[in-house]
């Protein structure tokens, strides 16, 4: 689905709270933000995404610049009014033929906000990545980068709101260097909370040549936790959920398609799956 898809006919308004870099200086700037909004309260829940929708006029045309965000929390005010929470990545473009860079609109816009500032929002939109319904069911989240954002929302949701979870739970997650590593650094570690859990296990994957640009190797943590995440996902209980860049699809397919023993098996596989609603991706 592209953007200009979603239905932004009904725009509502937000507050921004609070905005806390998440990395040190010296790494790329990650945001969390926190926006107290305008809308009915039970319209938001774990893995929904909200649009910030940026008037125009803009280039090409565009009367509006779109861009959807997944919430990383959701809580409620004093007064009852919803309170979101969103991970924000300021991005740079890089023009392929000039070589010039240019800023994101909406990462720079968002990353340079200030406490007060009135936000014009819209959805909340899908929910790639609900709520299993069994407490026992083993889930098994990949999340690259910003990627991870939508599965902080569902950790505080089986943990903290149902307060228990017997299945267990999986978190592999990674970045260019530890200091990327999003809610999960020295200088902000949200997963400690969880880790008293019987039930869940973060592992946590890293480039061996971040100066290089070497990509985060997810497949090989992932290798190398084959036979137990494999039998999880034999339980037909099991939920498998990933989220991040689009780059990473290729070498996760091979990676599920070496635990499976094949292409063949891993799309059956795969595919039962989706249809139970037991996989989802998120790429971008």
């Amino acid at each position: 689905m592209n953007l200009d898809e979603f239905d932004i006919s009904k725009p509502f308004y937000g507050r921004v709270l609070s905005t806390e870099r998440l990395t040190p200086h010296e790494a790329t700037e990650v945001r969390h933000i926190e926006i107290e909004v305008d809308h009915d309260e039970a319209a938001f829940e774990p893995g929904h995404s909200i649009g910030l929708l940026l008037p125009g006029p803009h280039a090409y045309g565009h009367k509006n610049h779109l861009r959807l965000y997944s919430l990383a929390n959701i809580e409620y005010g004093p007064h009852g009014k919803p309170i979101l929470g969103i991970c924000v990545r300021r991005l740079f473009y890089v023009d392929e033929y000039s070589g010039e860079s240019y800023p994101g609109l909406a990462s720079n816009y968002l990353c340079d906000v200030p406490s007060g500032q009135k936000l014009t929002l819209t959805g909340p939109y899908g929910m790639p990545f609900p709520v299993p319904g069994d407490s026992a069911a083993p889930l098994i989240m990949v999340g690259l980068g910003v990627g991870i954002a939508p599965f902080r929302a569902l950790l505080r949701e089986i943990y903290r709101e149902r307060g228990a979870w017997s299945g267990p739970v999986r978190l592999f997650h990674g970045a260019r260097t530890g200091l990327e590593l999003l809610y999960h650094n020295d200088h902000k570690n949200d997963f400690a909370q969880y880790y008293d859990e019987e039930t869940f296990q973060a592992i946590k994957a890293l480039s061996p040549e971040p100066h290089l640009d070497e990509p985060v190797p997810i497949a090989q943590k992932l290798a190398e936790h084959v036979y137990g995440v494999w039998e999880l996902l034999k339980d037909p209980r099991a939920h498998l959920y990933v989220a991040g860049s689009e780059h990473v699809e290729h070498t996760l397919e091979k990676a599920f398609q070496h635990m499976a023993g094949g292409l063949k098996p891993w799309t059956e596989k795969k595919t039962a799956m989706q249809a139970d609603g037991r996989y989802a991706e998120l790429l971008y």
